[in-house]
């Protein structure tokens, strides 16, 4: 006999409303079609069901509101569809189905929930992702209806818009329940036939009429508080769109904050594997990687450290089960805390050092990315230079080797094939393997030094592949505009080619032989990282901001010179991840992460930019108010959850000159990707 269980089931509205009449739906969720548990018609807000249990599973409620009492008045919803929604496991006891928890279910589940024609609320778990979903949408609202404390602390809270935005929506569904108008308006706006399926519609396109829909209940008491209404200066109460987002910087030890994520990975386990390039509030090299679990909390072994790293850049890869993850070493700022060659380093993924103290050198001068194909060869970007970066009175005597691309065959270090470019200001950046094991690799190119008599490098995009145990040369593209600044490199399933290019600020696209060049440059800012949803979306990592708006909210302090070729000795705004839609520069929008008018804090509580005193005593006001930094990378979770890396803080003039370029942390856009399948 099946073993059940008993579960309590509250429909909890907003204000002052009672549900007099509804009808709940309870169902299985399985990698296909749901199966169908049991339907309850209620008179009241509660009731209890006994469900069987077999294993870890998990279950979805769904409440369709037919009556309501407000200030004593019953209302019928009649043809007005309002349905509530909540994801429940085997270890729930209450679940709880309201306004906040329809909206945070919507958004974390916007890749596993669809409305057939029927009406009916379908939800299905083809890449058994629903328990990274389940973790983001407790990040928001707990199963029993608990506000959760991830949400309403830093570094969300009040530091971002996103707290107040999922209040403003939870005040649309309440509003859809007692005023026809709002639900005839929000749903006309997106097009849609139920307040949920509005709530989807924007999750697949959070652009839609941001006025608008803020003008629909903007002038109305906010149940749910804060809300974008409540927002002060330097916020803005309408939102640019309809994101929501969830902020992450705890690396579990104050003492080795996250710093400068370069560039993450995902395990066997769905964590988090993020790059630290230096130690927070320094320009010095760090000492550890950053893991997470898939719902953003520090890992249990957390930050780190050992196997050799030091200044890890955007060299990060698992391999194909899962299990290996290595670290690819680039060592940044002062001589004294770069290593003279660079290396990777390499760990289990429960987090057991692999790698040998220095890591492994062979073949290598300085790693930046780094990726394995389907037999499990590492390919690697090696820089070659040894000169430092990022910019600093530091001038190093160490010999540098020539740019490379270099593959360890089956991850062993002892198997190394290299090909090596011209000279050592190539500057291998990147390396990605289609299917078929073509390797594209991109070359940032160099701009020249006068003084020391070094020549401008060209940028560009090589093809590789592996042939009877040597890298061969298939093709090759030189930018004719010369140093570009090539930063990462991607194919698409549309059979081309993607590069970023951050001085020029465009992304170019070239067929699979590296030809017939065409560039994308509507809303592109110092493109460096490149992600393909599963659905051909592109989504553009700014390292840059827009230059037609300047958000500057940093104090004044002394001036900084940055070289203007790498276009960063300005603070521009907003920070940003560009949104193209079939790789379409005619789509291209910007997806931003708004103040909620808070400062931005680190992990141990302090701003940003630090104490606000500096060594000398000089009051400095450092303030920042952008919770999105300078970005150098997005990748895109099994649940469709975006996490963009704050690689650099938003004023590279202070962060030069003040020597705290680390940006904190990831901030991840909920459910608003589709997955790329992995096995």
């Amino acid at each position: 006999m099946a073993k059940t269980k008993d579960f309590q089931f509250r429909i909890e509205l907003g204000g002052d409303i009672e549900v007099s009449e509804a009808t709940v739906t309870i169902l299985r969720i399985t990698r296909s079609e749901p199966i169908l548990i049991e339907t309850r018609n209620l008179r009241g807000p509660s009731f209890t069901a006994s469900l069987p249990l077999e294993g870890t599973q998990s279950f979805y409620a769904v409440a369709r509101i037919r009556k309501i009492l407000h200030g004593g008045e019953g209302i019928e919803l009649k043809e007005r569809s309002v349905q509530l929604v909540s994801v429940f496991t085997h270890a729930a006891t209450t679940v709880a189905l309201s306004e906040r928890v329809t909206v945070a279910t919507a958004y974390s589940f916007a890749r596993f929930l669809r409305i057939d024609s029927q009406g009916s609320v379908i939800l299905c778990d083809p890449n058994q992702a629903a328990g990274i979903a389940y973790g983001m949408k407790n990040n928001f609202i707990s199963t029993d209806g608990d506000l959760s404390r991830v949400i309403r602390s830093t570094p969300n809270g009040m530091e971002t818009n996103s707290l107040a935005m999922f209040n403003f929506l939870s005040n649309l569904v309440y509003y859809c329940l007692i005023d026809p108008k709002v639900y005839s308006d929000f749903t006309r706006l997106t097009r849609s036939g139920s307040a949920l399926g509005a709530l989807l519609e924007l999750t697949r396109d959070p652009f839609i009429d941001p006025e608008a829909i803020y003008g629909t209940i903007c002038g109305m008491p906010q149940i749910f508080e804060p809300s974008l209404t409540s927002l002060e200066a330097p916020a803005s109460p309408i939102p640019n769109q309809w994101t929501l987002t969830l902020k992450v910087n705890d690396s579990g030890a104050e003492n080795f904050m996250i710093a400068g994520v370069g560039y993450l990975d995902f395990d066997k386990n769905d964590r988090l594997w993020l790059t630290n390039n230096v130690r927070q509030g320094t320009p010095n090299s760090s000492t550890f990687c950053v893991v997470l679990e898939p719902d953003g909390s520090p890992a249990p072994f957390s930050p780190l450290f050992g196997g050799g790293l030091l200044g890890a850049g955007f060299g990060i890869a698992a391999d194909p089960e899962g299990e290996k993850i290595y670290v690819g070493n680039f060592g940044w700022g002062p001589t004294e805390w770069n290593p003279q060659q660079g290396s990777i380093s390499a760990f289990s993924h429960d987090g057991s050092v692999l790698s040998p103290s220095k890591g492994y050198t062979e073949g290598l001068s300085r790693v930046q990315g780094m990726e394995f194909d389907a037999e499990g060869n590492l390919w690697m970007a090696s820089w070659g230079s040894q000169d430092p970066m990022p910019y600093t009175a530091s001038k190093y005597d160490f010999k540098s080797e020539r740019s490379a691309v270099v593959v360890y065959l089956e991850g062993d270090p002892e198997r190394a094939l290299v090909h090596s470019f011209d000279s050592p200001y190539d500057l291998t950046f990147d390396v990605t393997v289609d299917p078929q094991g073509h390797a594209y690799v991109s070359n940032s190119g160099y701009g020249g030094d006068e003084s020391r008599g070094l020549p401008a490098v060209a940028s560009s995009v090589y093809k590789l592949r592996i042939d009877n145990g040597k890298l061969c040369v298939l093709a090759k593209w030189v930018s004719p505009k010369g140093y570009e600044a090539f930063r990462q490199v991607a194919v698409g399933a549309d059979g081309y080619v993607y590069v970023g290019g951050v001085a020029s600020s465009r992304v170019i696209r070239l067929d699979r032989d590296l030809r017939h060049p065409h560039e994308i440059k509507k809303n592109i800012y110092g493109p460096w990282g490149l992600t393909f949803g599963g659905d051909g979306t592109l989504f553009v990592a700014n390292f840059l901001g827009d230059l037609e708006t300047d958000s500057e909210t940093v104090g004044e302090t002394e001036t900084g010179t940055l070289p203007e070729d790498e276009g960063m000795s300005r603070h521009l705004g907003p920070h940003s991840v560009t949104v193209l839609r079939e790789a379409d520069e005619k789509t291209a929008r910007l997806m931003t992460v708004p103040t909620g008018g808070h400062e931005v804090t680190l992990a141990n509580g302090l701003p940003l930019y630090g104490n606000p005193k500096t060594p000398s005593g000089d009051d400095i006001p450092l303030h920042s108010y952008d919770p999105l930094m300078r970005l150098t990378a997005t990748r895109i979770d099994r649940a469709g959850n975006l996490w963009a890396c704050n690689n650099w803080k938003p004023s590279a003039a202070i962060d030069v000159v003040r020597g705290n370029p680390g940006g904190d942390g990831l901030v991840a856009f909920v459910g608003i990707a589709e997955p790329t399948p992995r096995d």
